[in-house]
This record gives C-alpha cells, structure tokens and sequence, in this order.
C-alpha cells in the first residue's frame, strides 16, 4: 500500500508536539534528561512548519515526516509513526520515497 504525503498548516505542526514527545522522552530523558521547556521551544523554533508532512495510508493518517533540502542534500528532522502504525514497513517506505526524490533533485541541481 502506498504512503502518501499531505501538507499541514502551523496549527497541524503544534499539535504534532504530543506525538514526539510520546516517541522521543524515553529517549531524551535517557540521554540528557527531558526539559519540557526547552524541547517545546525547540521543536517550534528550529524546525519550519512548511518542512511537515502528514503521513497517510489507505486515507488514514499513520504518522509524520519532518525534512528539507539544502543545496547538496535532504536532511530529516523526524520521522514520527503512530503506534499502531510502527513495525509493518511503513518508515521504509517513507525513507526509500524520500531517498528517490533526493537524488532526483539533487542530481538536476548540479
């Protein structure tokens, strides 16, 4: 089944918040210690809300990709798959699509 990308408004982007923290505290907190604040702060500042896509499948949304292009190559920020979404190749599937399209820009641009 094909997973399709589907733009979001900056509304869309903060509501998005909740579904990285429920992925990425365990982590985080693990690592350096979850600071609410800061993780809020940077997560609405540093990462731009035109860079966000809805994931969906089958006209369910299953997740969320964050990335953008630079001159020489793509960068994702987040790749986020709700739960029930996660271990059915899904993620592959975004990062192959997102693979193929870079090297199509990337190739045309120099």
């Amino acid at each position: 089944m094909e997973v399709h990308f589907e733009t979001m408004d900056q509304e869309d982007v903060r509501s998005t918040f909740v579904f990285y923290k429920q992925g990425m505290m365990p982590i985080i907190s693990e690592a350096i210690g979850w600071d609410e604040d800061f993780q809020q702060e940077r997560y609405q500042n540093r990462l731009h809300s035109d860079w966000f896509y809805w994931l969906t499948q089958n006209g369910q949304r299953c997740g969320y990709v964050c990335y953008k292009y630079t001159d020489t190559h793509l960068h994702v920020h987040l790749l986020i798959l709700f739960p029930e979404y996660q271990r059915k190749g899904i993620g592959r599937k975004v990062l192959i699509r997102l693979s193929e399209e870079a090297h199509r820009k990337i190739r045309y641009c120099h």
